[in-house]
């Protein structure tokens, strides 16, 4: 009140998180972008690669399960790194799970509709 009496200008609740709604809705839609333009230029072996890091794995047991050298492991893991502009796995794998609980988070939540 003491703000429209002072003369200055005021924007409603409602209006208020219609445009941080909006402002929020563009910078997550540009993330996205930007993430599946990233994601696209992994081969089909790096993706497999990044979703093992993403899962926790070790080089060794990525060797196992993908049935490759461990020098091969190695240089997968370099190029997803750098092509999803990482700078080490941890901070990937972090990323990698919180993604993942969101979208089961929000899977679930269209499910309950």
């Amino acid at each position: 009140m003491r703000a429209v009496a002072a003369g200055e200008p005021t924007l409603s609740p409602a209006v208020t998180r219609r445009l941080i709604g909006h402002v929020t809705d563009g910078e997550v839609d540009e993330r996205k972008r930007r993430a599946r333009a990233q994601l696209e230029r992994l081969t089909d072996r790096e993706h497999e690669v990044a979703i093992a890091i993403g899962l926790g794995k070790s080089n060794p047991e990525i060797s196992r399960e993908l049935y490759m050298s461990l020098a091969t492991v190695k240089a997968h893991v370099s190029r997803v790194l750098e092509k999803l502009e990482f700078n080490n796995r941890v901070r990937y794998a972090r990323t990698a799970a919180w993604n993942h609980r969101a979208a089961v988070r929000h899977s679930r939540i269209f499910a309950a509709k």
